[in-house]
């Protein structure tokens, strides 16, 4: 019989597969779950009822209805292979702010892996009540995006501030009031009455209820997952309705500073991120834009103690996924043990997109996970079974091999000639006039004098380089630096300061081009172009300057007719030449950044290219 074995383990060794005897050795080791039975479906009350609302198989159709008095929309997407009789596993995605459910779903490929595995997929629409010139404003009222200051104070640095970001919802309600002005999305309730907490009474919660009761859901199978404001959505709803979805898998979502929930029985989660995610870092507290946001390591900590793991300070096993090394992607769960869930992090060379920037991709990482696991004890609409333990049980051994991963003052910019280092100073403001008259003082041979150059070129005394390759594109930009300093630089005070703070001489962020936000308004823009400058913070280990000016172009992910993840023509016109419109940089989903890169060609598109779309029909 040992004969037996060893012959066994060398014949897997020789075909590159997983020698069993190391799975069961790692089990000794780290407490992987073993094999668990898949739980039986369990038929939602739409079971046997005919289609309602046109819904048809193989269509993505567009819905609206009416929650808690206000009107919404959303988007469902009905597999082929769909039987009224039959329960099937339904999954919630939702979309990032200024986003639609329409995009999410051309998007995130979600609807793809929903007609290869027969599953439904329902896309809600944010809400849009922001009248402020620069939308959609679509959003997500979740994870203390509406409550600042919180506990822990503003969920915004003070030159975030930003009025328009208030929506009539949360005027009519006495929000807005803070200072800094940090609330960004609608105050409507979409998950609970305040954004945050358990009392789940809004819109998502009941678009779930309204799904069991018209389609043949498999009660026990409900996930979630969405990107960025989405993502953070997804976490808010896999805190809220914990006792009722089987799995989350937030993409690019965190909590603000003062809000990290847990929940309170055990929920599997999958973090993805991009590792220069700069719009929700991962592995920072400061967004590019001047937000605060809890690390990932420390949301899953919390997650995996609340998950009944073991060493959440220390051991890292890895999880294995079907894309590992796609893009760089490396996942790790925190903690470990024999009732271990799983709280997992993924991490992958990119920006704030989509996992690897590419709808597919993204589908099936997401769906990979999330199809692992049930949630036996939900009996539907909400309603849990009290004489069960709440667990999670999962339909395939999660194995966690040897492998681990273990758990100042400001820079100074090195600004060149003397003489025009003192005119900037004494300037002190990185005022348009100034830094265009120092361009042309300084200006390269053969180049243009103008700001928001080709790096490959080179950059003027004024400006950095930045790196905006989006996982797909590779691409940068000359960016001009902006001063910074720890009081306004024109003596006022508006109240939004917090002692010791930096102040950047410009206006971070935004979502409409304004003439007096602080950054040159030279680039080489072709004629008709409508990009235009915006102030962002970049860490400052990662360049001298933390804050560089950028230019904006769109509209991206606005047309079905482009393939998924993709900018618009126009947006690409918008661009000086030789540069794109690339995406993963900023909040609002529809907008980039022009970056030069190294082939920048005109781009033509014939249709739809999206893999297994034949059987599907947008309508």
């Amino acid at each position: 019989q040992f004969r037996r074995r060893r012959r066994s383990f060398l014949a897997r060794m020789a075909l590159g597969l997983r020698p069993r005897c190391l799975v069961l050795l790692s089990a000794s080791l780290v407490g992987v779950w073993s094999q668990a039975p898949v739980a039986t479906a369990r038929k939602s009350v739409g079971c046997g009822k005919a289609h309602a609302g046109g819904l048809a198989n193989g269509k993505s159709q567009t819905r609206t209805g009416t929650f808690n008095g206000i009107e919404r929309s959303w988007r469902v997407f009905v597999p082929s292979s769909y039987d009224p009789n039959k329960p099937v596993p339904l999954v919630l995605s939702i979309h990032g702010w200024g986003g639609s459910g329409q995009e999410d779903e051309r998007d995130g490929g979600l609807s793809l892996v929903a007609e290869k595995h027969g599953f439904v997929a329902l896309f809600p629409d944010g809400m849009d009540d922001n009248d402020s010139w620069g939308g959609p404003w679509n959003g997500w009222n979740v994870v203390g995006s509406t409550l600042s200051p919180g506990p822990q104070g503003p969920t915004c640095a003070g030159w975030a501030n930003s009025p328009t970001y208030c929506y009539e919802s949360c005027q009519s309600a006495g929000r807005c009031n803070d200072k800094p002005q940090c609330q960004w999305t609608s105050c409507v309730p979409d998950v609970t009455p305040t954004g945050i907490g358990t009392e789940a009474t809004g819109f998502l919660p009941q678009l779930l209820d309204l799904a069991e009761r018209e389609l043949c859901v498999d009660v026990t199978r409900e996930y979630v997952t969405g990107q960025s404001n989405g993502g953070m959505a997804t976490y808010q709803v896999g805190v809220s309705l914990a006792h009722r979805v089987a799995a989350i898998a937030p993409v690019a979502g965190s909590f603000h500073i003062g809000f990290v929930q847990v929940p309170k029985v055990p929920l599997p989660v999958m973090d993805i991120h991009g590792d220069r995610d700069r719009t929700v870092p991962g592995n920072d507290t400061t967004a590019n834009n001047g937000w605060y946001y809890v690390k990932t390591g420390e949301i899953l900590k919390g997650w995996a103690v609340s998950n009944g793991c073991s060493g959440v300070d220390t051991a890292r096993p890895v999880y294995r996924t079907a894309l590992d090394r796609v893009s760089g992607l490396s996942c790790v769960a925190h903690g470990r043990g024999s009732k271990c869930i799983p709280a997992v992090a993924c991490s992958y060379s990119g920006v704030h997109t989509y996992f690897a920037n590419d709808a597919a991709k993204n589908g099936k990482l997401v769906w990979e996970f999330l199809s692992r696991f049930s949630r036996p004890t939900h009996l539907g609409l909400g309603v849990s079974d009290s004489s069960r333990p709440p667990a999670t049980t999962v339909s395939e051994p999660w194995e966690a091999p040897f492998a681990e991963v273990g758990a100042g003052d400001e820079a100074k910019a090195g600004v060149g000639v003397a003489e025009v280092t003192a005119l900037a100073v004494a300037a002190g403001v990185a005022d348009t006039a100034t830094m265009a008259a120092a361009a042309e003082a300084t200006a390269l041979p053969g180049q243009r004098h103008r700001h928001y150059g080709d790096p490959a070129v080179g950059c003027h005394w004024d400006e950095e380089a930045l790196d905006l390759s989006d996982g797909v594109t590779s691409g940068g930009i000359c960016a001009p630096k902006i001063r910074v300093s720890h009081h306004w630089a024109n003596g006022t005070d508006d109240n939004t300061s917090v002692a010791g703070e930096e102040r950047p001489h410009c206006l971070v962020g935004g979502r409409f081009p304004r003439e007096d936000n602080g950054c040159p308004a030279d680039a080489p823009l072709p004629e008709g172009s409508e990009a235009w400058p915006m102030c962002l913070r970049f860490h400052p280990e990662e360049k001298v300057s933390a804050f560089h000016c950028l230019l904006v172009c769109g509209p991206c992910r606005d047309d079905p007719l482009l393939p998924p993840n993709s900018c618009s023509a126009k947006a690409h016109g918008s661009c000086p030449t030789g540069a794109r419109c690339v995406l993963g940089h900023l909040r609002a989903m529809n907008q980039g950044v022009c970056a030069y890169t190294p082939k920048a060609t005109a781009i033509t598109f014939d249709g739809p290219n999206i893999e297994e779309s034949q059987a599907l029909q947008f309508v």
